[in-house]
């Protein structure tokens, strides 16, 4: 359903792009960039963010916007996210909206007739793919009234929570993709 299908564009052409050997002879690259790619990731989203001072809280409005890229925005690994954090003086108070799949354990039958919990997807929050329709803006009210807020994207490989039971600290597990400062209208 993607602009990306439409126009006919595989998933090697990003993820296995053609290379040059030493010897002169082209092949696909086996480096597979994805999820830890900064460039690619870059280049998968933008944000638009628009904050508006209302006494002592700052209303932002968010989204991220499909670049380029063929497929949902993070995609890969169930547990992939993403998370915009927005503040204004203070990155300790700071709002966060999270882009990615959740799950619900679902109790079913299995193919022996025995009944067990699979992980069924309950929700999906990540950013569609370009060409599938409108981003709707998400809306944050964040503490402080400042001249601008600040945010910054990142890119998780999982939770923050099953990184660290899996002894991943957050340099492993975070990527920055974006981050910057907003004006604030109305500000003091």
């Amino acid at each position: 359903m993607s602009a990306a299908h439409a126009a006919g564009t595989s998933c090697q052409d990003c993820h296995m792009p053609w290379r040059d050997s030493a010897n002169g002879r082209r092949h696909r690259s086996h480096a597979f960039p994805g999820g830890s790619d900064t460039a690619l990731l870059q280049r998968a989203v933008r944000v638009e963010l628009t904050a508006v001072t209302e006494g002592d809280h700052t209303l932002v409005r968010a989204r991220l916007v499909p670049g380029d890229i063929g497929h949902a925005y993070p995609t890969g690994d169930l547990f992939r996210r993403a998370e915009l954090r927005v503040w204004t003086d203070d990155p300790a108070r700071a709002q966060t909206l999270a882009f990615a799949r959740e799950f619900t354990p679902v109790l079913e039958r299995s193919p022996r007739g025995e009944m067990i919990f699979v992980r069924r997807q309950s929700h999906d929050g990540r950013v569609p793919p370009p060409g599938t329709g409108t981003i709707p803006f998400r809306t944050l009210r964040v503490p402080g009234a400042a001249p601008r807020v600040r945010w910054r994207l990142e890119h998780l490989l999982m939770p923050t929570p099953m990184a660290a039971s899996h002894g991943i600290g957050g340099a492993s597990n975070r990527i920055l993709v974006h981050e910057g400062e907003t004006p604030t209208q109305g500000a003091p």
